[in-house]
């Protein structure tokens, strides 16, 4: 499926496209998420017990006005596998407002297998994922890299060709 041009804004500040309250039983499987926006988690918001499973997706040109482009996690426990996110923007100009591509306020976000990169934000630390847990976080290709097993720092080299830009090279 695609999920675009969604907003969180005012009165739903967290999620642009998908915002989930206490609610774990949603799965999101090989879609295109993009051009959505919010306060906090443009794409994806999960707060308080919130535990989706969200796979083999592809997140791209989200934003988020506070923190959090792609997605933001509060008292959750997303499972987020082999997903790729990138090109996503924070348009926060605060550079000392703590935020990331992927922004965790005490939560236990499982990150395994995922794409993570050229995501942009104001922050002076520039980082992908912001207070995250390296032993929740194992076998990604993040930006700048990242603590836990098995994460890379390499550029993915994305094919850039349409009709899918975000693919992989050969090389």
């Amino acid at each position: 499926c695609l999920i675009e041009y969604s907003k969180g804004l005012e009165e739903f500040p967290i999620g642009g496209a998908v915002s989930l309250y206490n609610f774990s039983e949603l799965e999101i499987t090989n879609c295109i998420i993009r051009s959505n926006c919010a306060f906090y988690g443009g794409a994806i918001g999960c707060e308080y017990q919130s535990s989706p499973v969200i796979t083999g997706n592809l997140l791209t040109g989200n934003y988020a006005s506070v923190s959090g482009s792609p997605l933001y996690c509060s008292y959750s426990y997303p499972k987020i596998i082999n997903n790729t996110i990138t090109e996503n923007h924070v348009l926060n100009s605060d550079a000392y407002i703590e935020n990331g591509s992927i922004v965790n306020f005490i939560s236990k976000p499982l990150l395994l297998g995922n794409i993570i990169w050229s995501n942009s934000n104001n922050y002076f630390l520039p980082v992908q994922i912001w207070e995250g847990k390296g032993f929740y976080t194992s076998l990604n290709d993040i930006e700048g890299g990242y603590a836990g097993t098995g994460n890379l720092a390499e550029d993915p080299l994305f094919n850039l060709a349409e009709p899918y830009p975000f693919s992989l090279s050969q090389y």
